[in-house]
This record gives C-alpha cells, sequence and structure tokens, in this order.
C-alpha cells in the first residue's frame, strides 16, 4: 500500500499536481552518530546515503498530502457532477424507451385482437361449412 502511495505521489508530481519537496537531513550528524554507535566511516555514509535517498523519495510533507487531498476532493465533484448528468440523459432514455414499447404493445393487442377475430371468423366458418355438410348433403 505504502508503495502505491508513494507511487501515486510521483505520478502527481510528474503531472504538476504537487511539487516534491525535499526533506532537509543532516547527513553530517547522521554519519557522526553512526561512528559514535561503531560502524565505521565508509558504512556510515553509505547508509545515510541510502536512507536519505529513500527519505527524500518516499515522504510526502503534510502539505503535498493537503493538497493531493484537495484534488481528490474537486475530482470527486467533478465526478458527481458528471454522474448527475448521466443520471439525467439515463432517465431520459428510459423513458422514451419505456413510452416506445407502451406505443409497440398497443400495436402487437391490436395485432392479436384481430387475429383472434379473424381466426373466430374462419373458426365460423368452418363450422357453417361443416353442419352444411352434414345436414345438407
Amino acid at each position: 500500500m505504502r508503495g502505491e502511495f508513494a507511487d501515486y505521489l510521483r505520478y502527481a508530481y510528474i503531472k504538476g499536481v504537487i511539487p516534491m519537496v525535499a526533506i532537509p537531513l543532516d547527513t553530517h550528524r547522521a554519519i557522526k552518530e553512526l561512528q559514535d554507535a561503531g560502524i565505521n566511516e565508509k558504512q556510515a555514509e553509505a547508509m545515510v546515503k541510502l536512507v536519505g535517498g529513500v527519505y527524500n523519495s518516499e515522504i510526502a510533507t503534510k502539505s503535498d498530502l493537503n493538497l493531493l487531498h484537495e484534488n481528490i476532493k474537486s475530482d470527486l465533484k467533478c465526478m458527481r457532477t458528471d454522474m448527475n448528468g448521466m443520471r439525467t440523459e439515463l432517465e431520459s432514455e428510459l423513458k422514451s424507451i419505456r413510452t416506445d414499447l407502451q406505443s409497440e404493445l398497443k400495436s402487437i393487442h391490436t395485432d392479436l385482437d384481430w387475429i383472434k377475430k379473424f381466426m373466430l371468423a374462419i373458426g365460423l366458418a368452418a363450422l357453417i361449412a361443416a353442419v352444411k355438410y352434414i345436414f345438407i348433403v
């Protein structure tokens, strides 16, 4: 998670969203304290250089985070506005589709009524023909 956040901060820095600020590290003091703890000068210098590089490249200042927070809030506000616009468009499209479907259903209902009447007429004609055939012939 920390690596992802650092990657995001680097991305934001590259895009110019937030300025990356170097955090001061008293390298002379750090090397001196490591030497006092029994580490030789070469090792102490290497350790301070390593820590300084990680420290300056991985840590965001409070102002960096505040700026990032404001940018995220702004992005969310834009996204909400976009989503509200999309919701309005979708509601309008759904209303139009509903109206079209109701019209189609009425048309189908009318067609089915016509087919039922036609089938009834054919059935009656067949019944009349059968009655004539049975009783007249």
